[in-house]
Order: C-alpha cells, then structure tokens, then sequence
C-alpha cells in the first residue's frame, strides 16, 4: 500500500502515492575482468532504483555482459538462463572471487604505497583485496588480515604507533598514521629524498673510484711493457750467446770439450814468445859490448 497526497485539494481523483521516484538507471557493462561481488552490488542498486522485478533484472543483466563474460553466456544451457537467480549464480561460480583467489591473494601480498597516495587510499584498497582473498572467512578475520597487509606497507616507527595506540582494524591505523604524517610528513618522501642523497654521494665516490682504477691500470700497463723489453734484451741476449773459445753456440767456455787444449797451446806460445824475446835481448846485449 501506498500514501497518498491530495495535492490539489479536491479529494481522491489526483491523489499520487508518496515516495521515491522510479528512476531507470543503465547498469555498466560487465566483461570478467572487473571484480563480479562489485559489479553485482551496483547491478543490484540499479534494480531498485529502477523497481524491477527478477524477469527485468534478468534481461538487464544478460543484457550487460560483454567480451568473455558474454561468451560464458551464450554457453549456458537455457534452463541455466530462465531465471535471474540462477544465472547470477552461475556467474559467480565462474567470475566470483572463490574463482580467482590466487590472484587476489598475489595482488594483496605485492600492494605497496605509490608515490603521492594516500594512506586512506592504500587501507581501503587492502582492505578490498583481503575480502576477495579470504572471501570464506569472517569480516573480523579479514579485517585483521588487511590490518597486518598495512602494516607491511609503512615504516616500522609508524608500525610500533599504530601498535601503541592498540589499532584493531584499518580505520584506526589510518586515522593514526595520517595525524602523524600531518605533523611530521610523509616518512616516504623524506626516506625518497634521503636515498636520492646517498645515491649522489655514491656516484661522486664511484666516480674517484674509476679514476682510481684507471691510473692503476696505466701503471700495470706500463710495468708490463717494461718488463716485456727487459725479457726480450735477455732473450736476445741468452740466444747470441756462444763460446768465447770455439765460438760455438751449443756451449759455454766452461763447458768448452776444448778448454784443455787451448789452454796447453797458449802456454806453448806463451813459452814461445818468451824465448824469442829472451834471444832478442842476448843479441842486443853482444852489440853493446862490441
């Protein structure tokens, strides 16, 4: 039953029922790649607005389903699709977060603060992911479970804060880190800057480093060039050496086979040249006397 309102003052011919306006609101398109529990609220919220019954909600929704969402479609069998219960069931059997745990716990494990993001922002998105991946477990377990996912994402002193102020679920740990940022700033911002810092100071060093490297590989080079020329001069040294005695090549003179001999033949002409100057000098001294 309805209200009535007699707006015109003349009883009952124009009275209109009191309350919302019907209003006929086009749900999104739903292709599979968007979360099915997200889509399926504002499908619902749609319906209302637009006060439809199961068989109108039925052919909106078939109507919605594009790419591979459309193709599922068309391969349910007909008695699959007679009734808007049984076609969202088995949409979400297909497309429903049981479905897609893994991924959805992969994405709540690898979700970090982005630069410039707000911490309301990162809490209600883990906060989203922990529902889709821990879809079979109570709102307080998923709650604690996002909870923990934050705190991965801040800094351990903004951690031991939270902590402190005894933080149960992601509102609370926002509201305590956003009054902390407000007075101190973004720790990610200041710790941004600071490696920024460090970086610089390690190219400068990389950079004396290399110089460093490079006058120390000259001096090798240079050490080595010296020592090549200092091996060639005895390697050519070591190859034209030969016998001072028989001028061979084979042998030094103390190994010379013929060092006895011509020791005994210098002492012969040694001998030799001494007699011949002992004759000369006789000579010499037979001339003076005459």
């Amino acid at each position: 039953r309805h209200d009535f309102d007699d707006r015109n003052g003349r009883g009952n011919h124009n009275m209109q029922p009191i309350g919302p306006p019907k209003v006929t609101l086009k749900p999104e398109p739903f292709s599979g790649k968007d979360c099915w529990e997200e889509y399926l609220s504002h499908f619902e919220d749609c319906a209302e607005l637009g006060q439809w019954g199961n068989r109108t909600k039925l052919l909106f929704l078939a109507a919605s389903l594009r790419g591979q969402a459309r193709t599922y479609y068309m391969s349910l069998s007909a008695g699959d699709r007679r009734t808007y219960q049984m076609l969202t069931q088995k949409l979400d059997q297909r497309f429903g977060s049981s479905k897609h745990k893994n991924r959805w716990l992969s994405k709540l494990e690898m979700r970090r603060r982005m630069a410039g993001e707000s911490i309301a922002e990162v809490g209600d998105d883990i906060r989203q992911l922990a529902q889709k991946a821990y879809y079979d477990l109570d709102s307080a377990a998923q709650e604690s479970l996002a909870l923990n996912q934050l705190f991965k994402v801040i800094t351990v002193e903004m951690k031991c804060r939270c902590i402190d102020k005894e933080c149960h679920t992601i509102a609370d740990a926002v509201d305590v880190i956003e009054r902390y940022e407000s007075i101190l700033g973004d720790q990610d911002k200041k710790k941004s800057t600071m490696i920024r810092a460090v970086e610089s100071k390690d190219t400068e060093g990389h950079m004396s480093e290399k110089d460093y490297h490079s006058n120390l590989q000259e001096l090798q080079d240079r050490i080595a060039k010296l020592e090549q020329g200092h091996g060639s001069r005895e390697s050519k040294r070591a190859n034209t050496g030969r016998c001072y005695g028989c001028n061979s090549p084979d042998h030094f003179m103390r190994n010379c086979p013929h060092k006895n001999n011509q020791r005994a033949r210098g002492n012969f002409q040694g001998n030799q040249r001494q007699n011949t100057s002992f004759n000369h000098n006789q000579g010499n001294d037979r001339t003076l006397a005459q």
